[in-house]
Formats: C-alpha cells, sequence, structure tokens
C-alpha cells in the first residue's frame, strides 16, 4: 500500500483481494486491510450492495461487459439478473 501511495502520489483507500472468491477471504484478513488503512474491500462475488448492511470489506460487483446495453445494466442493479 505504502509503496503505490508512493508511486502515484495518491492515497489508496480501496483493496481488492486478488481473485476475490469466498475462500479469498476470512474476518482476520478483513481485520488486517482495515488495520492497514483501507476503507472497503471488493471481492469478484456477483451481487448487488445493500448500502445499510453490506460488509464494506466483502462488497460485491455487477459485472458489465462490451455488449451489455443500458436496459441490461439496470436490470442488474436491481438483481433481476
Amino acid at each position: 500500500k505504502l509503496i503505490i501511495e508512493k508511486n502515484f502520489k495518491n492515497k489508496i483507500n480501496v483493496f481488492s483481494y486478488p481473485y476475490g472468491t469466498v475462500n479469498d477471504f476470512n474476518d482476520n484478513i478483513k481485520k488486517i486491510i482495515k488495520e492497514n488503512g483501507f476503507f472497503c474491500a471488493v471481492t469478484s462475488l456477483r451481487g448487488v450492495n445493500n448500502m445499510n448492511n453490506s460488509d464494506l470489506f466483502e462488497l460485491r460487483r455487477i459485472r458489465v461487459n462490451m455488449d451489455d446495453n443500458l436496459n441490461l445494466f439496470k436490470f442488474n442493479l436491481l438483481g433481476l439478473i
């Protein structure tokens, strides 16, 4: 984290788990990430996050492909796909 911040002269607040599957993180790893100054962490797990109760260190993602259109993106955001 410090090397990246130094090289880019920018604060790094978000962590991305390598591979990001359920086997790549646990409560202990999330604790270490928090203790090292990260605000949140993203997984590669598909889904929508709830602003009120999602774990900020276990955030899910919506995949967007080049051939996706706006309606498909909206459906993904709503959790319909």
